[in-house]
């Protein structure tokens, strides 16, 4: 039997472990919209000042409402319009970069910087549902909030019509993944691209993908059909990043990759 002051003290820990957790994860999303929303045009303008307020609001308050109310919902309120501002914003701020500048020197990367200021919102607000519904309706829940912090460096960003090269020239330090999802021989979710940084966030993926099938997950070359185990990712990235490109692999277990 538990006495009055053990109980508390029990609820105490679990919420203060909440709110580690939102308040990392609101860190984790920030660092998601920096690097798919305003970087191109902080590039382009390294000292733009409206652009970095935007941003230190963004994590200003995305950190406030994660560590006093705990909530997806609240934060994603705040966030998106704040994301969808800087946005729109920066496409503008590009678009006139791009008219007073050399068209020579920018307009080989215009249609590239639409889209990546296009498909922000729409990436947010699914990542948003994505998490919220492996954190509070997984069969693994309660292990999701010590992947998911770890994890969002990822930077899913699903922008098929940006070229591969212009991705590297953002992210030197990433590799553009498409990650393709089976299960039984069926696809489970289309590909997506991702910018991984190195072996480690793929790794990620396919543990969770395990967690979840209760089986040994592989990971297989689109171009080759190989199978890779998780203990061979590392050699697999490093042979494809050397030749360029972007990383193709489809994840899933043994049986339905064969």
């Amino acid at each position: 039997m538990y006495s009055a002051g053990s109980t508390s003290l029990i609820r105490s820990r679990r919420t203060s472990k909440q709110t580690i957790f939102w308040v990392h994860f609101s860190l984790a999303h920030c660092v998601m919209i920096e690097k798919t929303g305003i970087s191109a045009a902080r590039e382009a303008i390294p000292k733009h000042v409206l652009l970095n307020y935007l941003f230190w609001i963004r994590i200003g308050l995305s950190f406030l409402v994660g560590a006093i109310c705990g909530g997806i919902p609240l934060m994603a309120l705040i966030s998106i319009p704040l994301a969808l501002i800087s946005n729109v914003y920066g496409t503008i701020i590009i678009i006139e970069q791009c008219f007073k500048l050399d068209m020579r020197e920018y307009g080989g990367r215009m249609e590239a910087t639409k889209a990546h200021f296009g498909t922000g919102a729409a990436v947010f607000f699914l990542t948003w549902i994505v998490v919220y519904s492996l954190v509070h309706a997984g069969p693994h829940r309660h292990t999701w909030p010590r992947l998911w912090p770890e994890s969002a460096m990822a930077s899913l960003v699903a922008l098929e019509s940006t070229d591969a090269e212009y991705l590297r020239e953002l992210y030197p330090s990433h590799l553009p993944c498409r990650l393709f999802f089976e299960e039984n021989g069926k696809a489970v979710g289309t590909g997506i691209l991702c910018l991984v940084r190195g072996h480690y966030t793929i790794a990620l993926f396919a543990q969770k993908l395990q967690n979840r099938m209760s089986k040994p997950v592989f990971l297989m070359s689109v171009h080759s059909r190989h199978l890779v185990p998780l203990n061979e990712l590392v050699a697999s990235v490093h042979d494809r990043e050397a030749k360029g490109g972007i990383l193709e692999l489809i994840i899933g277990t043994e049986r339905s990759l064969i």
